[in-house]
């Protein structure tokens, strides 16, 4: 389950940040690799194996991202199931700073706490992403390299509008597909303007 639960956060932050070859990665681990355990176990598993397939075959990140949700709620439903409530360790909330790495750290964070959140499940994580992620400032002009574009501002609102929104929805399996659409906007947007190089990253 560990190996699991690393490769599934490592398929987040790929398609977080935008990064296609590591996101085919990660899905196609997920595909391939079974998991022992109890048969009640058995369609939980066999959800997120669906889900990874349909991430591999995905043309891009964004589409990707629209099924991360799944994948996320293929978790926390077996977590449920079994009464289980993994132990999630996490950095504190890095310093609201001025420059565009530390925004983008902060915004990465937020993101990074909502999936826990799904994944775990944890009603705690959950609204202290989106709270993070609702105020978090980016500067539009640096992401842009000082040229932002419509399509760039009008993601950028998106993503803060959702965020706020997040944080008024309960059901733990509307969190799942709302994270989905969610990190379609991220991969959207990092799309267009790629966060700072991330080291090992193949795209």
């Amino acid at each position: 389950m560990a190996a699991h639960y690393i490769a599934a956060t490592e398929l987040q932050a790929a398609i977080a940040q935008g990064r296609l070859s590591d996101v085919r990665d990660q899905a196609h681990w997920l595909m391939t690799h079974d998991m022992d355990g109890p048969p009640d176990w058995r369609p939980h598993i066999d959800e997120l194996r669906d889900a990874a397939m349909r991430i591999w075959r995905s043309q891009d990140v964004p589409t990707a991202g629209v099924q991360l949700g799944r994948v996320g709620r293929a978790c926390s439903a077996c977590h449920e199931a079994q009464a289980a409530r993994p132990a999630l360790f996490y950095p504190p909330v890095p310093p609201d700073g001025d420059t565009f790495e530390a925004q983008m750290e902060r915004h990465q964070w937020a993101a990074a706490r909502l999936w826990d959140g799904v994944v775990g499940p944890a009603d705690e994580l959950w609204q202290e992403g989106a709270r993070v992620m609702a105020t978090g400032r980016i500067d539009i002009a640096k992401l842009a390299h000082g040229k932002p574009n419509v399509e760039v501002i009008e993601l950028a609102e998106r993503l803060r509008a959702q965020a706020t929104e997040a944080s008024t929805i309960s059901d733990r399996g509307a969190r799942a597909a709302f994270f989905g659409n969610m990190m379609e906007t991220c991969a959207s947007c990092h799309s267009i303007v790629r966060p700072r190089p991330v080291v090992g990253a193949r795209d």
